[in-house]
């Protein structure tokens, strides 16, 4: 029977448009409902996504639909239970499912989709956290779009938020993306405040549950589904799980029914390489091809078999350009038909010449990726925000759990996450010279929720300036990874501990974007796995070594002596200069460029009567005074003396005379590069000495200033012994 005009305005049969809205009096999750009617949308996305998934199958491999269904998601609170979803395998031909705890069932009475599935998201054994991601998250199948109908009032809260302090809790997202996935009008929020939420990945008892008043930093919003990686014991990465638990779970009490499943027709509702191949295949150099044939190399057919020096790493379904084969009948762009081997592949020729040579000639011959950047495309963050004051991460893309060009796009992503959680800090002691904070243990339900509000007023860290991020609890925005790429438009982050991060040979383009607020506003940190073959072509071609130095000595005009005042004063071991009679203007120690007692063993030469006599530069040992008129020093160009410690006031203690003067100039240096604090690296300083003691004076050219001064400008620091 048709429908009437009616319901075909308000329902979509092909399922393009699918609706969320928890608040409508009939909304339902029911298998019964494929939420495709204004008059009785889901109350869950994470149904939605299901049905979404379900819509897309077609009968038959590989040519499921995609890129074809919306969200829309009606304003009001939407709760995602982002618990690890279960884990599927092939057992011998039957498929079993492996709840996150490790319990193995069958798949089909496990996650079989009837009129008596529980999908209300309040019961901890409800349907939907299963087909989540096995690393905790929901998957966007096909290209989905989620549009909010009002960024402010359309609110996404999470339901698993890791236990901050259980390092077996690993992070995890909301939303797992997918190639050409798009995004628009809503904003994340914290776990709810009046509710409690899950903590742990695999136990989920009530003592595992706790109000989310506690850090946020192990989830981010958006995040990659992994179709790359194959999940130990089963073959199949969580991609790959998604579909075959799908295809498990719409048997004949659905009303819908896949025929095929898994593991017996895998293929038959199976991921799309556009949904993990993100922008289209990608490679950066070259495959040389070692043989070639068509058919079984005696007879021509279509079906042409390549062999590689080297692993291919393609996939069925990679475009790919063969070029320098002999005859040219073989060089074409096509598609790989199949992968037999690491080192071989297959694919068809359009059309076969009955006289076509079966075995090519390939000297010089290669397989070239070609990359289509228009059958595929980035998932796209579009008009989205997110308001945590516990520390939630805005995106992450890993280039490890995707291929391709392993790309993301973002465009205003306007993003506000503070930090409440106290034990997320550290202070750093100028008096231990260590860094204090709130010591982590594990701990579960209420004491997890309380103890991230210090009530001791010296570690209420998250009000505190000088306090900042404990390593393990960062917060970031926009984070790229393992060679993934993000361009970012307009997106403004405020608070987190880096705001836009690229590790490990991330990259990003970054325009018309702001930081405020927070710790870094732009990190770069590690480097790519692996060089381009086209970069990877430096070599030493010889190494020079360095010549030796000659020796010249050169005199060096420096004082006229004055010679009557020399002799008037009539001390043999006194020589006057000429013109220096102010203690506050002493003379000059660079003369034509030469800095006089630089040198090791420098001397002073004077010639008297055609008599020359000299004298060693050396560093004075006393203060010339009427009491004492004999300077007497040791050592030339340098003295180095050891520090072994401080006095009862703070000051230097030295393991023999130091011999220095007060006014001296003195760098202090450390042979681990770990200097006092409130001292500077080669920076010069000015002794004040008491016996062996010693302080520093910094900034004052005048000895007797300095002395006089002393209260004034003395240096006060912290120093450690080990």
């Amino acid at each position: 029977m048709p429908l009437s005009k009616l319901q075909n305005f308000i329902k979509n049969t092909e399922g393009k448009i699918l609706y969320v809205n928890p608040n409508d009096i009939g909304a339902t999750d029911s298998i019964e409902n494929q939420g495709n009617s204004l008059s009785q949308p889901f109350k869950t996305l994470q149904r939605a996504l299901i049905e979404s998934a379900r819509f897309s199958y077609v009968r038959g491999n590989d040519n499921d639909l995609f890129d074809r269904t919306t969200i829309l998601l009606f304003p009001g609170d939407h709760f995602v239970d982002n618990r690890p979803g279960f884990k599927i395998k092939d057992d011998a031909g039957v498929a079993k499912a492996i709840s996150p705890g490790g319990t193995e069932t069958l798949a089909q009475s496990t996650l079989t989709l009837s009129l008596e599935s529980v999908f209300d998201l309040d019961v901890e054994d409800n349907m939907l956290y299963k087909f989540n991601s096995i690393h905790g998250g929901c998957i966007l199948p096909r290209g989905t779009a989620i549009v909010g109908l009002d960024l402010r009032k359309t609110k996404i809260r999470p339901m698993y938020v890791p236990n901050p302090t259980d390092d077996d809790a690993g992070n995890t997202s909301l939303i797992r993306l997918t190639g050409t996935c798009y995004f628009r009008d809503f904003t994340f929020f914290d776990g709810d405040l009046n509710s409690e939420v899950y903590t742990d990945p695999q136990d989920f008892s009530d003592i595992n549950k706790s109000r989310p008043t506690f850090s946020h930093h192990k989830l981010v919003c958006f995040g990659f589904a992994d179709g790359v990686n194959q999940v130990d014991g089963t073959g199949l990465t969580d991609l790959d799980m998604y579909y075959s638990k799908l295809s498990n779970a719409f048997n004949e009490a659905s009303g819908r029914n896949i025929d095929q499943k898994f593991p017996t027709q895998a293929q038959g509702f199976s991921k799309s390489r556009i949904e993990w191949e993100i922008v289209g295949a990608f490679a950066s150099d070259p495959i040389t091809i070692s043989s070639i044939f068509s058919g079984d190399g005696v007879s021509p057919t279509s079906v042409v078999t390549v062999n590689t020096n080297s692993p291919h790493d393609l996939t069925v379904g990679t475009p790919i350009k063969i070029k320098g084969v002999s005859p040219a009948d073989y060089n074409i762009s096509t598609f790989v038909q199949s992968v037999p081997s690491a080192t071989s592949f297959t694919y068809l020729l359009p059309d076969v010449d009955p006289l076509l040579a079966a075995t090519g000639i390939v000297s010089g011959a290669d397989a070239t990726i070609e990359t289509d950047t228009v059958t595929g495309a980035s998932p796209y963050v579009f008009n989205v925000s997110l308001r945590s004051v516990y520390g939630m991460n805005g995106m992450l893309a890993d280039g490890a759990t995707a291929s391709g060009f392993r790309s993301m796009v973002v465009a205003q992503f306007t993003a506000v996450s503070l930090q409440k959680d106290d034990r997320a800090f550290v202070k750093y002691n100028p008096v231990s010279r260590t860094y204090d904070s709130i010591p982590i243990t594990k701990v579960t339900g209420g004491a997890l929720a309380s103890g991230s509000s210090s009530t001791n007023s010296n570690t209420v860290y998250h009000l505190d300036s000088r306090a900042v991020y404990r390593r393990g609890w960062e917060t970031h925005h926009i984070k790229m990874n393992n060679d993934s790429i993000i361009q970012i438009v307009s997106v403004f982050a405020i608070g987190f501990n880096g705001h836009f991060v690229c590790e490990t040979g991330g990259d990003a383009s970054i325009t018309n974007s702001n930081s405020n607020f927070g710790q870094i506003a732009l990190i770069s940190n590690g480097f790519k796995s692996e060089a381009f073959t086209k970069d990877d072509q430096g070599y030493i071609t010889s190494i020079v070594a360095p010549k030796s130095i000659s020796e010249e000595e050169t005199e060096i005009d420096l004082f006229t002596l004055d010679v009557g005042l020399t002799t008037s004063v009539g001390i043999t071991s006194h020589l006057y200069l000429f013109g220096f009679t102010d203690q506050d203007n002493p003379p000059a120690i660079i003369s034509q460029g030469y800095r006089i007692g630089a040198r090791q063993g420098d001397k002073l030469f004077v010639s008297v009567n055609a008599t020359e006599y000299s004298a060693n530069i050396l560093i004075t040992d006393n203060v010339v005074s009427t009491s004492s008129t004999i300077a007497t020093g040791q050592g030339s160009k340098e003295r180095i003396t050891d520090i072994v410690g401080l006095d009862a006031q703070g000051r230097f203690s030295c393991a023999v005379n130091h011999n220095l003067v007060t006014g001296e100039k003195v760098r202090i240096l450390s042979e681990d590069g770990d200097l006092p604090e409130n001292l500077e690296e080669d920076t010069i300083y000015y002794a004040i000495v008491d016996g062996i003691n010693l302080a520093l004076f910094r900034d004052c050219f005048n000895s007797k200033q300095c002395f006089k001064r002393r209260s004034d400008y003395s240096i006060w620091w912290n120093w450690s012994q080990s």
